[in-house]
């Protein structure tokens, strides 16, 4: 299963794999537009919820520390769904998009690893023809922390005509901070437009001068990288707070 898959990589990096116990205690349910059903049961090859989304619209999630979110998201036939989350440091992220006919999915997430781990996973599976994905992850890691951030698109056999990608941009603010990113495809139809890329660096040096010529030093500068970053996403959260 794809769940396994994902741990096993987890694994490979920090040395342990996430037990059900911590999976199961670390799932922070949120009032958010999506209806949950629990599983009864959770293990290395399920998801705790499964969320179906059968209206066309903007979704957030803010995965606070300590926390994560393991969910599976149907995507209904010809549902243009936007979906943006924000996972702060030592969280888990683990999500399976199943895109039907005609359907669209726009994901836009980012981190912020300041301290301990955090690990994100994303897949997307394309089951229906002309369906399309983007997936953009983008996020800082500072001081000792380390992060997995990992994607997947998988185009199904009878995804005819169909669009895929996903990006990955991880910013590295310190010698002893670690990312691991890979993006993957898995393409079983011919007919199909795909693409993924993936970065990891340090803030170019080009940009530090840029700030430092309005005044900024380069600690301050950085501070202001990542606020701006983050900012459409903890409005959203501020929102989300203030309608409830």
């Amino acid at each position: 299963m794809v769940t396994k898959r994902a741990l096993s990589r987890f694994e490979r990096h920090f040395g342990s794999v996430l037990g059900v116990e911590n999976i199961s205690t670390t799932l922070r349910d949120k009032e958010t537009n999506f209806r949950f059903e629990k599983y009864s049961k959770l293990s290395h090859t399920e998801f705790a919820t499964q969320i179906v989304v059968n209206k066309s619209g903007d979704y957030f999630l803010d995965v606070q520390s300590d926390a994560g979110i393991i969910s599976k998201v149907v995507v209904e036939e010809g549902v243009n769904m936007k979906f943006d989350f924000f996972a702060h440091s030592n969280s888990v992220v683990l999500l399976q998009f199943v895109i039907k006919k005609g359907a669209s999915c726009l994901i836009n997430g980012a981190y912020n690893s300041n301290i301990d781990k955090n690990w994100i996973y994303v897949e997307l599976l394309h089951e229906g023809e002309e369906s399309k994905s983007d997936l953009k992850v983008i996020g800082y890691v500072s001081n000792s922390a380390e992060c997995v951030n990992d994607g997947l698109v998988q185009i199904g056999r009878g995804a005819f005509n169909s669009k895929g990608y996903q990006t990955m941009s991880n910013y590295v603010l310190s010698n002893s901070a670690k990312v691991f990113s890979e993006p993957q495809l898995e393409i079983f139809n011919p007919n199909v437009e795909c693409s993924h890329g993936c970065t990891i660096s340090p803030i170019s040096k080009e940009t530090i001068h840029y700030l430092q010529t309005r005044g900024l030093n380069e600690q301050r500068g950085v501070e202001l990288l990542q606020k701006s970053l983050y900012s459409s996403f903890l409005e959203k959260a501020q929102l989300e707070v203030e309608e409830e």
